[in-house]
């Protein structure tokens, strides 16, 4: 992959994390447009991240989906920390910004582990 759609791949992955969080988390949407550019990549970023996850469970008729969906998350997490490609938006940004806003591989692996503790204890 040349540098120029390189780029224009992480800028396609960024918008899809600029939708998702102002489609589904609105109220931080408008509070992250005020931040400054240089913070703003990694806040959509991690604020996807949060809208991917804490949906899991939402968008799925079956609660083993759902689980599926985290135990990817948690296999994500693994593929970017280890400098390999994840095919999903969200993941690519994440991997893009991880080392230069050093975000921490076991908060990320918590944050996901998080959502299915409600799970245990139904």
């Amino acid at each position: 992959m040349n540098g120029a759609s390189k780029f224009n791949g992480i800028q396609a992955a960024f918008s899809y994390c600029v939708q998702q969080v102002r489609t589904y988390d609105y109220h931080p949407y408008l509070c992250l447009l005020h931040l400054p550019p240089t913070m703003r990549k990694a806040a959509f970023a991690l604020r996807a991240f949060n809208v991917e996850t804490a949906r899991a469970m939402d968008v799925v008729s079956n609660p083993m989906t759902g689980i599926g969906r985290l135990l990817w998350w948690q296999e994500a997490i693994d593929k970017i920390f280890s400098k390999k490609k994840v095919e999903h938006p969200t993941a690519q940004v994440l991997s893009a910004i991880i080392s230069e806003h050093k975000i921490s591989k076991s908060w990320l692996k918590k944050s996901v582990e998080a959502r299915w503790h409600p799970l245990n204890s139904s």
